[in-house]
């Protein structure tokens, strides 16, 4: 039991405790519902499912990439949220960017849109923030349409849709952009992606912008690990690529081949950056940013962070 709870979200933050036991006495009903998160905001989601309820009962969800995301986007950056889902990152990086940044958010599903729509909104009303684009369409290698993968564990967890072919589940046809296409001649700060297995066909619809280094910083999901395509292609443009995971300290970088940080019960998640330097010291000081509501406040972290290591 002890080492259930010794976990940085409840350390940190004890009386997210209450929320814990709450859920797992009753649990909650599956609708969309605004859940307050660690960092100062509010996103709608489904308490029910897997995003909403780690909002629900820990207050953040996947902690080491929301950190990393929230130590390395700095004001006036852009942004691009590849696989927004609800829009739980988007919301991040909106804060993040502040007023002068620009963040741009996919999500194909039509369901998962609508809400993802509806958190800009909030956002929008409650504070100032980046300018957000949202755009219902996947990420791809080429420009055209495909099948957007459904399938039937979309009813406890709604970030396992995929674009691809299956015979489980149900598939709707959408719309597939290319980054290059969108961004044009733009730089891009961080570049997020968790896109179900497609992140090679979302970073060769980036290749023009990768050839220029006009991508800084990548976060990404990656289940293979050293000898995954994925990792042979971002070598190739030369970037140096940490595993992510967390200690109650805080968060935490390796760069030995084939090492993963993430737990058991995680997502492997990695940073592929052009500016080691800049990453390894903006992530070098220990505790949690993105675990204080400080961090929503336009005067907050975002901006620290930005002037220490500007």
């Amino acid at each position: 039991m002890v080492y259930q709870l010794a976990k940085p979200w409840y350390v940190w933050r004890p009386w997210q405790l209450v929320h814990r036991a709450l859920a797992t006495v009753k649990s909650p009903k599956s609708e969309f519902v605004p859940l307050p998160v660690a960092w100062g905001a509010s996103v709608w989601a489904d308490p029910a499912k897997t995003i909403g309820r780690s909002i629900l009962t820990t207050g953040v969800y996947d902690l080491a990439v929301t950190e990393v995301l929230g130590r390395l986007i700095a004001p006036g950056d852009t942004v691009i949220d590849a696989g927004a889902n609800v829009g739980y990152m988007t919301v991040l990086a909106g804060i993040a960017a502040g007023t002068t940044g620009r963040v741009v958010a996919w999500e194909p599903h039509p369901e998962l849109f609508r809400i993802l729509q509806r958190n800009v909104a909030a956002l929008r009303e409650s504070t100032a923030v980046a300018a957000i684009t949202t755009r219902n369409s996947a990420l791809g290698s080429e420009s055209g349409h495909a099948d957007l993968v459904v399938p039937t564990g979309m009813a406890w967890n709604d970030g396992v849709s995929y674009v691809g072919q299956s015979a489980e589940g149900t598939s709707v046809r959408v719309l597939v952009e290319t980054i290059d296409d969108v961004i044009e001649d733009a730089c891009v700060a961080v570049l997020k992606i968790d896109v179900e297995g497609a992140e090679g066909m979302v970073l060769r619809g980036a290749r023009r912008a990768l050839a220029e280094r006009r991508v800084r910083h990548i976060v990404f999901e990656d289940h293979i690990g050293a000898d995954s395509d994925v990792m042979h292609l971002l070598a190739r443009y030369g970037y140096r690529i940490f595993s992510l995971g967390w200690s109650l300290r805080g968060v935490r970088l390796g760069d030995r081949a084939g090492e993963r940080l993430a737990t058991w019960y995680e997502a492997p998640s990695y940073v592929a950056t052009l500016a080691a330097e800049e990453l390894l010291m903006r992530c070098s000081s220990p505790g949690w940013l993105t675990l204080s509501a400080k961090f929503g406040r336009r005067s907050g972290a975002a901006a620290r962070i930005h002037r220490a290591t500007a």
